[in-house]
């Protein structure tokens, strides 16, 4: 075993790395074909109504990848004891359940006042709480796909992970087209489509999970699995959670500055930084099962070198993304809206420009939060997620819309990730001099 990890370590790596990203752009493209048909085949109300609903699926992921990426790293870690591996995956079977159960009933109790809180007013509150009640309702099918997918990609298929959550996306651009569109279901067919995208998913990989994994005693709860699980899985929910709390606070600022027209064009700057967020997701998930795997057969040097690999794909990647999106930011806009509006067209654009200065720092930021996760170290790694999502997005956004508007809140994002990546530095400057020997 450790002969094989030592010889093929980079190229499983990168087979990771590229599996997993593009499975995190599926799970993000079907949040951005609701988009572009919402957009297209409603209005500007109907993106401004999807936009307030958005934040649901980051919590959704969250919990998903809080239970999913928790469970799967003790299961990298624990491989050899088929007893142990067993036991961790029902457990994760169970929290799944237990959180899916939680989110249906807000779904269904609760949905218009989710709405009213996540920042809807009254000419989009109804879209909105429909849209949220349908998603809620099924939120069993993007938890389980979530934490099946984790599973799948540290039992090292993550080919199948990445062709599962692909496929559920296609299969959702074609739904929303024809909710939409053919049928004129509004905004309650984007969400069915959506629905369906998960599902889809689900149906592909479940098989090998009947196959590969044991399915014990459900009721059998261990919370000492529970809290390995949440100290392992916390930063990849608080990336995903940070993620929604961003969106509905600045929601809430920028209703206040700009009305609907200012959220319907954040609504297209929040669904195209998911995507982009996904990639970055992808990268710190496909590093970690191959980290982990290494770091257990206490290969040092081999984590040494995927972590200075990992950093520069993500390096590459914020100046090639920015790149992209600073030259054609006005292609991207232009998608997007439908009814021509030129206050929105200026508005996204600027935005645009401005807020995805803060990737350049993003992908690091979220590397060496994986990679201390990885290795088993939550503690660096819960600051740096907490330190980008909440300790200084809350008061950037606070000041810097109160001093400078509208450009102040799409400035918000570079500061917060541009201070994060300092403090992150740190962390792995403290982590060398302190493990000169063991790294």
């Amino acid at each position: 075993m450790q002969e094989v990890l030592k010889n093929n370590y980079i190229n499983n790596f990168l087979k990771q790395v590229i599996f997993n990203i593009l499975s995190m752009i599926g799970i993000s493209l079907y949040v951005l074909a609701d988009t572009f048909f919402v957009a297209n085949g409603i209005g500007n109300e109907g993106l401004a109504a999807l936009n307030i609903s958005i934040p649901i699926f980051s919590f959704l992921n969250g919990i998903g990848l809080l239970i999913g990426m928790g469970g799967a790293i003790q299961y990298s870690i624990y491989k050899e004891n088929i007893k142990k591996t067993n036991r961790i995956f029902n457990n994760s079977l169970i929290f799944s359940l237990l959180a899916s159960i939680v989110f249906t009933l807000l779904g269904v109790f609760f949905s218009e006042d989710l709405s009213r809180i996540l920042g809807a007013n009254e000419v989009i509150k109804d879209m909105s709480s429909t849209y949220i009640k349908i998603i809620l309702s099924f939120s069993s099918f993007f938890i389980f796909n979530n934490v099946f997918i984790c599973f799948i990609r540290n039992d090292n298929k993550p080919k199948l992970a990445m062709f599962a959550m692909l496929s559920g996306s296609i299969l959702n651009i074609f739904l929303d087209y024809y909710f939409i569109f053919i049928l004129d279901l509004g905004i309650r067919g984007a969400a069915i489509a959506t629905v369906f995208s998960p599902l889809f998913s689900i149906l592909i990989i479940f098989k090998y999970i009947l196959k590969n994994f044991k399915i014990l005693k459900l009721y059998n709860l261990d919370f000492s699995i529970f809290r390995k699980t949440v100290h392992l899985g916390i930063t990849y929910f608080l990336n995903e959670f940070s993620s929604g709390i961003i969106i509905i606070l600045f929601n809430l600022i920028i209703m206040n500055l700009m009305g609907n027209i200012g959220v319907a064009a954040y609504g297209i700057i929040a669904n195209v930084a998911l995507v982009v967020m996904a990639i970055f997701t992808g990268l710190s998930q496909g590093i970690q099962p191959v980290i982990s795997e290494n770091y257990g057969m206490d290969l040092k040097n081999n984590v040494k070198i995927l972590l200075i690999i990992a950093l520069m794909i993500a390096l590459i990647l914020g100046i090639i993304i920015y790149g992209f999106v600073f030259i054609y930011s006005k292609e991207i806009v232009n998608l997007f809206n439908k009814e021509s509006n030129f206050m929105m067209f200026e508005i996204a654009n600027t935005g645009l420009k401005i807020y995805f200065v803060g990737f350049l720092f993003m992908g690091i930021n979220f590397v060496i939060a994986s990679f201390f996760s990885s290795v088993n170290m939550s503690k660096p790694s819960f600051i740096i997620s907490f330190s980008r999502g909440f300790l200084f997005i809350i008061p950037f956004l606070l000041i810097l819309s109160y001093f400078y508007g509208i450009k102040g809140v799409w400035a918000t994002v570079p500061a917060a990730e541009s201070i994060t990546f300092i403090i992150s530095y740190i962390f792995i400057i403290k982590h060398k001099k302190s493990n000169i020997k063991k790294y």
